[in-house]
């Protein structure tokens, strides 16, 4: 019966506090029925679920529904940032998922290593606390920045870096952001259904002439908010194909030498362009109120508190 209560591990990407509790018991008398070798993967899973400790830079940090967060305070401005498991997932779509480009060979990727990940899209309250100014059109420190280019958001994760001793901040590569995005789910739209999508997510629709605050609409299942939809975000990438085979482990980003990506659509977009795994071709000097980022944040080695 314990063996049963922990097989779903092996794919799950976030256990809430009672479920946690409960696959640990569970783990405990698998252990001592068969042995601490019978129940070795489950182990391993458990603790990539529960995550690392705190880092030393974070001034918060706690568990819910969705999983681990940690919160900052760079120059007074708050940000929440969500662990995002190891684990498999999929990059790219099936040949038959509506609004499917040519570029999104479908592959199911393994990534060794975890990470945290912005909650939310930057906002112009943060950039505004990090950066000074704000390169908005539509101004409003709830909304998303936008109009900001690759070379923008990187220097924005490199002064964070600065602000935020040990933070490792960095733009998330396809792999991680689609992952992220899909939080374990293949579907078009990171687990909502098709009626419920259009409702969830911050697309094309009569009269709206900008984004909307950040964190609007409902989270997914790590809690990450408007992966989908509300602004493109950049990502560490230059565009290319997707890697071959049918599954890669931690493929590798390719450099910038031309196009950069971004990923998730925007509140311009219809929403066949807002599936987790649509990606556009984009200059890196783009300057767009349609384009913005969120940031990850490497997990520290034995690091924490």
């Amino acid at each position: 019966e314990a063996a049963t209560a922990l097989a779903p591990l092996a794919e799950a990407w976030v256990l809430d506090p009672a479920a946690l509790a409960a696959a640990e018991s569970a783990r405990a008398e698998a252990e001592a029925a068969a042995g601490p070798a019978a129940t070795a993967a489950w182990r391993t899973r458990l603790a990539e679920l529960r995550g690392p400790p705190a880092p030393a830079w974070a001034t918060a940090s706690g568990r819910d529904r969705h999983g681990p967060w940690i919160e900052a305070a760079p120059a007074g401005a708050g940000l929440r940032l969500r662990w995002v498991p190891p684990g498999w997932s999929w990059l790219g779509s099936p040949p038959d998922e509506p609004g499917r480009g040519d570029d999104e060979y479908l592959v199911r990727v393994r990534l060794g290593a975890g990470r945290w990940t912005a909650e939310r899209e930057c906002s112009q309250a943060l950039w505004q606390a990090v950066m000074g100014g704000n390169p908005a059109l539509a101004v409003d420190p709830a909304r998303p920045v936008e109009q900001v280019s690759r070379a923008d958001a990187e220097a924005f994760c490199a002064r964070l870096a600065a602000l935020l001793p040990g933070c490792r901040a960095r733009l998330p590569g396809e792999a991680e952001w689609e992952a992220a995005a899909r939080a374990g789910d293949p579907g078009p739209w990171g687990g909502l259904p098709a009626h419920q999508a259009a409702g969830a997510i911050v697309h094309q629709a009569d009269g709206r002439l900008a984004a909307e605050p950040c964190g609007g609409r409902t989270a997914n299942r790590l809690g990450l908010e408007d992966c989908l939809g509300n602004v493109w975000e950049w990502v560490a990438d230059g565009y290319g194909p997707h890697p071959t085979g049918t599954e890669v482990v931690d493929p590798p980003v390719p450099a910038l030498t031309g196009r950069g990506v971004a990923r998730g659509g925007s509140w311009a977009d219809p929403l066949d362009s807002c599936r987790a795994a649509n990606r556009v071709a984009v200059d890196p000097a783009l300057r767009s109120p349609q384009l913005g980022f969120r940031i990850v944040v490497e997990a520290e080695a034995g690091g924490g508190r």
